[in-house]
């Protein structure tokens, strides 16, 4: 199962961020194999949002450009016909007392939108549907080959917005839209707009829309490499909790997306 995370635009609905907490959600709670996947090379490192500082919480490895681990050594078995199940596996880092993997980010003179790193993608797609459970992918802004070709092939695509729609464009394509919901990030709940105002802005169904307010105190968790655990210190929070309102909604927006996966056993 492939969710693709995408935005029209840059840095103003944390997709990033919004993969991250979701896949976490799913990984904790459900107890499914989760595996992300990051094809944006100008984002942070995906290795680095786990690690931050170095912190006892993660398995370390080091994955630089000079071993060619990570995406890197993916692409570059793909070009050769030699990419396989075990090739996958082995460039998997897990996080400890998780179901949850990444794959390291490529980096150094590789190409997003080469023919060759689309190849692979492709190629990773496949083999990860035999590997893992549900398979996350953060993808480019906008319209590009490799972002084009991950949503064509994708199950889910998850369309990252911002509360003000002024320059985000929606796809128009109905076979996309037919296999999408949105995520509203950096949400306040202060806000003079309601969620059900900033789905008419967009034309979208409410039903289809989850909301990831913006947390300070998760942002810094991003910060220092330590998001896995402050979402299952605060997994089960309770209403007078300081961070109820963001995981209570993570809540519903991871839910939103699964149902939408057609993934058997999550809450309506």
């Amino acid at each position: 199962m492939n969710i693709a995370f995408w935005s029209n635009v840059a840095g103003r609905s944390a997709t990033s961020g919004n993969m991250l907490a979701v896949g976490i959600m799913t990984s904790v709670l459900y107890s499914l194999n989760t595996v992300m996947v990051q094809t944006d090379m100008r984002s942070k490192p995906i290795e680095e949002i786990f690690e931050g500082r170095r912190n006892d919480y993660m398995i370390h490895e080091d994955y630089s450009f000079y071993n060619r681990k990570g995406m890197n050594e993916i692409i570059d078995r793909s070009k050769l016909n030699l990419l396989n199940r075990e090739t996958v596996e082995t460039n998997m880092v897990n996080v400890k007392q998780t179901n949850l993997y990444y794959i390291p980010a490529a980096r150094g003179d590789m190409e997003n939108d080469s023919i060759d790193s689309v190849n692979a993608y492709k190629m990773l797609m496949e083999l990860l549907n035999d590997i893992s459970d549900v398979n996350m992918w953060d993808l480019s802004n906008g319209s590009c080959l490799s972002s084009n070709s991950i949503i064509d092939k994708c199950d889910v695509v998850v369309i990252n917005i911002s509360p003000d729609p002024v320059n985000v464009l929606l796809p128009d394509d109905e076979r996309i839209l037919n296999k999408a919901v949105f995520l509203i990030g950096k949400y306040d709940g202060y806000s003079r707009k309601s969620v059900k105002q900033i789905c008419r802005e967009y034309g979208i169904s409410k039903r289809e829309v989850g909301v990831i307010p913006y947390n300070i105190r998760y942002h810094d968790a991003i910060y220092d490499g330590k998001a896995v655990p402050f979402i299952m210190k605060n997994i089960f929070s309770k209403k007078q909790d300081a961070n109820f309102d963001f995981i209570n909604s993570l809540f519903k927006a991871t839910n939103i997306i699964l149902r939408k996966a057609e993934v058997k056993g999550i809450e309506q």
